[in-house]
């Protein structure tokens, strides 16, 4: 199982196919990965996805629903968490883990996006660019929009974190350090903090989770809180 799941991530990374998550939006060649909800399972929508013409399906072992993929002549590849899958497969596809990127996340029960604008004001200031991912907005250089959800999906995460490097290398090479941030709201993280925001900001775009992605140039202005202050 994880060796087949091994060679489509490959073949995600050398590009030429789509990883789909929606059955409406799945075109002919692409993968389809049956992502279980908590009101739907997408292994119920495999049938429509292989008749929109997806070529791969991703989805747990057993099920009518895998009987019918293979019955329409597509490849199933196993895996024990589609959503875990899914991530994988949207990371590979956009080769975000290549990205020179640092990745912020705020969390908390109330002032997220009030610290996030804050954030984005103070460091835009200093003339770094920068892309945020909100639960009001996404934006970044040469780009806005308003967020249609409070916290996208993979798929998009991994989408966007791609634009935005694209934008911003095209402005410069910018730096942003998790220890600058926290020094220069006067907060102190600690390192299984800091790994836990990493981890999910940079996979899932966790649950009310704002993002600000900037590049990987350390810059003398954000090295010392005594400096961003």
């Amino acid at each position: 199982m994880e060796r087949e799941f091994a060679t489509l991530l490959e073949q995600c990374r050398r590009g030429g196919i789509e990883v789909r998550v929606d059955s409406r939006q799945v075109n002919s060649g692409d993968i389809f990965v049956a992502v279980p909800g908590v009101n739907e399972d997408g292994a119920r929508f495999i049938p429509a996805a292989v008749a929109a013409g997806a070529s791969i399906v991703v989805c747990r072992p057993g099920g009518a629903e895998e009987a019918a993929a293979l019955a329409g002549g597509c490849r199933v590849v196993h895996h024990s968490d589609p959503r875990e899958a899914l991530w994988r497969l949207a990371e590979a596809r956009w080769r975000t883990s290549e990205l020179p990127l640092k990745i912020v996340g705020v969390t908390g029960t109330n002032g997220k996006t009030t610290c996030s604008y804050l954030l984005e004001q103070l460091f835009a200031q200093a003339g770094h660019k920068l892309g945020v991912m909100g639960t009001v907005s996404y934006r970044w250089p040469g780009h806005a929009e308003a967020a249609p959800l409070t916290t996208p999906d993979a798929l998009s995460v991994h989408a966007m974190l791609a634009a935005m490097a694209d934008s911003i290398e095209s402005y410069a090479k910018e730096a942003l350090l998790y220890q600058a941030v926290a020094e220069a709201m006067d907060l102190a993280p600690t390192q299984e903090q800091i790994d836990t925001y990493s981890a999910y900001t940079e996979v899932y775009g966790a649950n009310y989770c704002t993002m600000i992605a900037m590049m990987d140039t350390v810059t003398d202005a954000l090295t010392t809180g005594a400096q961003v202050k």
